[in-house]
C-alpha cells in the first residue's frame, strides 16, 4: 500500500501538467554541478615553484645579462666626462620710474617683456657664443671637437657645440635672466659664465649681475 509505506503516488493529472510545460521539440539539458555553482571565494594562485625551477634552469642567462648591464654602465661612466654647472644671474633695470595710467603701464610691461626676451636671446646667440669660443680657444677643445681637435672646428660647428652647454632663461614674473654653463672643468665653467655676464653688462649698462 503506497500510503502505508509513507510514499505518495503522482496523480495522472500532475504528470500531464508537467509534460504540458515542456514545449514540443525542446531539448532538456542537465548541466554538471561545476557549471551550476559559481564560486566567488576562489583566488588566483601563483606557482612560485615553477618560477624557481625556471630560475634554476636559466640562471646562466640571468647572470650574463646582469654582468653585461653592469659592464656597459661602467664603460659609459668611465668614458663620459663629468660636467660641472655654473649659474649666473642678470637683472635688467626698469627704465621708467614715474607713475603711468593702467593702460599705458600694460603697454610698458609688454615692451619691457619684449626687451627682456631680446636680451635672453642675445645671451645664447651666435655673436656671444662665438666671442666666448674665441676667448677660451674652444675651436680646438678636445671635448667639444673630439677627433677634430687638432684641425679645429669652424665657427658654425663650435657655435652649435657650445649652444648645447650654454642656456639663458628669463625667470617668470621677474626681470632676472639666469645663465647656466656646463663644462668639464668647474673653473672654466665659472669663467665662461662670468665672461657672458660681462659681455651683456657692457652692451646694457643697466644690467646688474651676480654669479652663483
Amino acid at each position: 500500500d503506497p500510503a502505508r509505506a509513507g510514499g505518495m503516488m503522482p496523480s495522472p493529472g500532475a504528470s500531464e501538467c508537467n509534460e504540458s510545460l515542456t514545449p514540443p521539440g525542446a531539448v532538456r539539458m542537465d548541466l554538471p554541478a561545476p557549471f551550476m555553482e559559481h564560486r566567488t571565494d576562489a583566488l588566483p594562485m601563483i606557482d612560485f615553484g615553477a618560477f624557481g625551477r625556471a630560475l634554476r634552469r636559466f640562471w646562466p642567462v640571468v647572470i650574463l645579462s646582469a654582468g653585461l648591464c653592469v659592464g656597459a654602465a661602467a664603460w659609459y661612466l668611465r668614458n663620459t666626462p663629468a660636467l660641472y654647472l655654473a649659474l649666473g644671474e642678470i637683472g635688467v633695470g626698469q627704465e621708467r620710474s614715474e607713475l603711468l595710467p593702467s593702460a599705458a603701464a600694460r603697454g610698458e610691461d609688454l615692451k619691457s617683456l619684449e626687451m627682456l626676451k631680446s636680451i635672453e636671446r642675445q645671451i645664447a646667440g651666435q655673436t656671444v657664443l662665438l666671442e666666448i669660443a674665441k676667448r677660451f680657444h674652444l675651436h680646438h677643445d678636445p671635448v667639444l671637437a673630439g677627433a677634430r681637435a687638432a684641425g679645429g672646428l669652424n665657427d658654425d660647428e663650435v657655435i652649435v657645440a657650445l649652444s648645447k652647454r650654454v642656456a639663458a632663461n628669463l625667470e617668470r614674473g621677474t626681470r632676472n635672466i639666469v645663465i647656466s654653463v656646463e663644462d668639464t672643468e668647474p673653473q672654466r665653467a665659472r669663467d665662461i659664465c662670468q665672461s657672458i655676464i660681462d659681455l651683456v653688462v657692457q652692451r646694457d649698462p643697466g644690467a646688474a649681475s651676480a654669479l652663483k
